[in-house]
């Protein structure tokens, strides 16, 4: 099905009205009716938050059809919409075997109000169809509430399913004291299998409508409250996904005619330490697209024209906006408080507080992703420079240095080349050269570089091929802080790009917990997005907030089977 599928998208590359869709014949419209559709449930720790505090979040992307998770789509995006369809925060998450995790940190810019948790992937876009769920957030420091001056009574009821599996996790004991271990025995999830997510949060009486757990999303006809039609959706348009990772798509046309040119080359870099670069070849409509799956990239990548203008043509490169998601039939509810409210809120705005002054005793770890490698580094030969006298210039290093580099000048354009592997010539190719991983596309540009800022040269004599053009060997620059910047002008297309969001190990208590001046008040005591029901231990510490607390387990089996799972306990 995978090779199915990219087939088919490879060939359905023409863009229609600068966004990320492709007009495609009638014949291949039907193709892709038959394709899987996908569907999102998010598992997120709370629909009632304060400034200050955080919203953790685990996006479930399922397989419409087989109702397992999903292989097609490998970025899905969740954001937090205002009454306004403004997204205040937007994050783009990698999808892995069809789940990926994030937060946010809810501001103190933010006002009081109810707000719209949204997630979708690209694929979704071509029917509007979009996960969205309530979320109440309030912020004691700006403008008050209009209070109802009800009693408890008179708050909002949940209606919330009664919840199967409650057998399945155990505690090693039910009333804890402040600050103490807490051991759950989720052994048996494993007779399921599958991928599950757990919050462990103290409860708060029902103000507002619970949210939906997995089963209640997935068993109902929840879905068909999330879907809008799109407006003017042409029947042969098509929004594509993001099969092996985020797609960029982009058009290179002649200014005087405004056609498409084909077979042009494209370069895309993205410079860093790790810095990477992707070429691409423009189709018949002079349409180019790259799959970025790099987990980790800076924010902002450049895009350039590696062939150069003819005479008779002005090149343009043009990269093609996503299409929005129409959200006008969202419908907002006005909040409003009463005494026992208040209460709460004056209470846990004080909690939150006394958390943030402590944040660095307690902060949260970052889960280092994996980057390409696109070096081999077998295949090069290494000039570190600090083992060699240092020259002023790039010039003078390749002349005193790289004894397999040259260069030659011709009409006031230098030209770098590579001796053949084994033989006393050079290539009829020039090579490709690369300064932390952008594309050198004059070699010019950097023939007077500073060279005190190199840290190392990789050259490499074999011929290679990239999307159509062929290259005389590799020559690549790495400086020490991988900072080059690149010269911005009408051939250079600057690209900003949201980072993915990486995934993090929160804090759950912890060796902290032993240090009695460090003061706990937190009412959020556990959230892990990858429950691992193998591991000898699922613990976590208490707080000094007495109280009754909730576990909350949401997840899917293998066999694509919803389980939810709610358990309470008690600190005294």
């Amino acid at each position: 099905m995978k090779t199915k599928i990219l087939f088919l998208f490879c060939g359905l590359l023409t863009i229609s009205n600068l966004v990320s869709q492709v007009e495609v014949a009638p014949k291949q419209y039907e193709e892709y009716k038959r394709l899987p559709q996908e569907n999102i449930y998010v598992h997120f720790n709370t629909n009632f938050l304060l400034v200050g505090e955080s919203l953790f979040y685990k996006v479930y992307c399922l397989n419409k059809q087989t109702k397992k998770m999903s292989n097609l789509s490998k970025i899905a995006y969740v954001e937090l919409l205002d009454k306004d369809l403004k997204s205040v925060y937007k994050d783009k998450i990698k999808i892995k075997n069809g789940v990926g995790q994030g937060d946010f940190f809810i501001s103190k810019n933010l006002a009081s109000g109810n707000y719209k948790l949204i997630a979708y992937t690209n694929w979704m876009k071509n029917k509007n169809e979009f996960y969205n769920e309530n979320v109440y957030l309030i912020n004691p420091y700006s403008q008050k509430l209009i209070s109802e001056n009800t009693g408890v009574n008179e708050l909002i009821k949940s209606n919330i399913e009664v919840l199967d599996h409650s057998n399945t996790i155990s505690l090693n004991k039910q009333t804890f004291k402040k600050r103490e271990k807490v051991v759950v025995n989720a052994k048996k999830l494993n007779d399921f299998g599958g991928s599950y997510s757990i919050s462990v949060r103290k409860k708060s009486p029902d103000f507002f409508k619970k949210k939906s757990t997995v089963k209640k999303y997935t068993t109902s006809n929840y879905t068909s409250n999330i879907k809008y039609l799109a407006k003017n959706l042409k029947t042969n348009e098509l929004v594509l996904p993001d099969f092996r990772g985020q797609l960029i798509i982009g058009n290179v046309h002649d200014e005087k005619t405004n056609k498409g040119v084909e077979n042009k080359i494209v370069g895309l870099s993205f410079i860093g330490k790790k810095g990477f670069y992707k070429t691409a070849v423009t189709n018949q409509k002079g349409v180019f697209y790259f799959n970025v799956d790099e987990e980790q990239y800076p924010s902002k990548g450049f895009i350039q024209l590696l062939d150069a203008n003819t005479e008779n043509t002005k090149l343009k490169i043009e990269i093609i906006k996503n299409k929005d998601l129409d959200f006008s039939e969202l419908k907002f509810n006005e909040i409003k408080t009463n005494d026992v409210l208040d209460s709460i809120i004056d209470q846990r705005s004080i909690y939150t507080q006394i958390e943030n002054t402590f944040s660095e005793k307690k902060q949260d770890s970052i889960l280092q992703g994996k980057s390409t490698q696109q070096l081999y580094l077998e295949d090069f030969k290494a000039y570190k420079l600090d083992d060699f006298n240092r020259f002023k210039t790039l010039k003078e290093t390749i002349i005193e240095v790289l004894d397999i580099v040259s260069f030659k000048k011709k009409e006031d354009q230098y030209i770098f080349k590579i001796e053949r592997e084994k033989l006393n010539y050079v290539y009829i190719y020039a090579p490709l050269v690369v300064i932390d991983g952008y594309i050198v596309k004059h070699h010019g540009d950097i023939i007077n570089y500073d060279a005190k800022g190199i840290d190392e040269i990789l050259v490499s004599q074999k011929i290679y091929q990239f999307s159509g053009g062929f290259y005389g060997g590799i020559i690549y620059i790495k400086t020490f802080n991988g900072d080059f910047k690149p010269k911005i002008n009408q051939d250079v297309f600057q690209l900003e790009m949201e980072p993915l969001e990486l995934e993090k190990n929160y804090y759950n208590g912890g060796s902290n917990i032993i240090n009695k001046r460090i003061p706990d008040y937190r009412i959020q005591l556990l959230w892990n997005a990858n429950l691992n029901i193998d591991s000898k231990e699922l613990s976590f510490y208490t707080s000094d907030i007495k109280g009754v607390y909730e576990i909350d387990i949401q997840g899917y089996t293998q066999q694509g089977k919803p389980i939810s799972i709610q358990k309470e306990f008690t600190v005294e």
